[in-house]
């Protein structure tokens, strides 16, 4: 960068995408230019029209990656969890990283896309996200690593149908007095934009998340306020929920989604709770509460 704390263009993966979109629209309104790792131009352009500049690559090309990591300030990743072959997710990565520390990348703003939290067994999705921080790291390349939890957007996905037709909360699979926190997607964007120019973030993982959390039976509460019906939280086991997910998502990640979330419900009474002090200490941004979050969404 010209100047430490100015972005003027950065890289962003997965722009068309839950968790890189926040982060592109969040740079827009901001007035920096945004490249676009993507596949498919047609896609981004329907998205945002000539505003992006695109870049046709594949974590799987080196080559293509090096051309779309030059001459940016900052980039944005994360690995494709659904969708994907978990098992090139450690080649992916390992490119991305290459190509960045070729290219000189300013700073790079990695998230694990899942729970990572130090007080969790080692379950194998839990000991993937771990692996892919140190892997960041420790690649040469200035980096940032967030650390999410349950991400507030599943319930748009996994639970908005059964709440509407049935008024039953089923997700997430966890005890119903197990209180933990969620993060909303444009908070850990907020997060990732201000990473790219903390220089006391450099090298460092944060534990992510959005105010206030809550327990299964208080989201629903908060819901059936919104949707002035009564929602009742009734969550499956992660046995069951990760089957649910095996029919879209592969056996492999059905199997290894149930078991983290079996070890985050096997965690201590606040074991699931983030303290927030320590990553606002360093990036001190303003992130959105759980109940406003719920209030925010249309549910349609």
């Amino acid at each position: 960068m010209s100047n430490k704390n100015e972005l003027k263009k950065v890289l962003v993966f997965g722009s068309t995408g839950a968790q890189g979109s926040p982060v592109a629209r969040q740079l827009l309104e901001q007035g920096i230019a945004v490249r676009a790792v993507s596949r498919d131009d047609q896609k981004v352009r329907e998205l945002y029209g000539e505003r992006i500049e695109i870049a046709l690559a594949d974590l799987s090309d080196l080559d293509s990656l090096r051309l779309a990591f030059e001459g940016v300030d900052a980039a944005f990743l994360h690995l494709p969890v659904v969708g994907g072959d978990v098992r090139q997710m450690p080649a992916q990565l390992a490119n991305a990283l290459r190509a960045a520390k070729e290219m000189n990348l300013p700073r790079l703003v990695f998230t694990t896309s899942g729970s990572t939290m130090d007080n969790l067994p080692p379950v194998a999705m839990v000991e993937g996200n771990r692996a892919a921080a140190r892997a960041v790291l420790t690649s040469g390349v200035p980096s940032v690593v967030l650390r999410p939890t349950i991400y507030l957007e599943n319930l748009l996905h996994f639970a908005l149908g059964e709440m509407k037709e049935h008024g039953v909360l089923s997700y997430p699979p966890l005890s119903p007095d197990r209180k933990v926190s969620w993060t909303a997607l444009g908070d850990q964007a907020t997060i990732a934009i201000a990473a790219m120019t903390a220089e006391k973030a450099v090298g460092k993982s944060f534990d992510i998340a959005s105010p206030e959390p809550v327990t299964g039976v208080e989201l629903s509460e908060l819901i059936s306020r919104k949707l002035n019906r009564e929602v009742r939280y009734a969550p499956l086991s992660p046995e069951q929920f990760g089957e649910n997910m095996s029919q879209f998502a592969g056996a492999e990640a059905g199997s290894a989604i149930s078991e983290m979330y079996g070890a985050v419900d096997g965690l201590s009474p606040d074991g699931a709770i983030i303290n927030l002090d320590v990553l606002l200490a360093v990036l001190p941004v303003k992130l959105t509460p759980v109940s406003e979050w719920v209030e925010q969404q249309s549910w349609n």
